[in-house]
């Protein structure tokens, strides 16, 4: 998953944005937030296009992004 590559070089608080084509790629982040302690913070898809913000955890949990 490119989020969990592109967290890995931001700070806690920061926001990250993701672009995704991918039918299922809401429920992957849902799960990935839920699992890593990152927040969710809106996941919005127009004409198959998903556009979703996730704020990074300072907590983040072994094996997070």
């Amino acid at each position: 998953m490119r989020a969990r590559d592109a967290i890995a070089g931001l700070s806690a608080g920061d926001i990250l944005e993701v672009i995704a084509t991918d039918p299922l790629a809401e429920l992957d982040l849902s799960v990935f937030c839920e699992h890593t302690g990152h927040e969710l913070l809106s996941a919005q898809t127009v004409d198959g296009t998903l556009r979703a913000r996730i704020r990074v955890s300072s907590g983040r949990r072994p094996g997070a992004g």
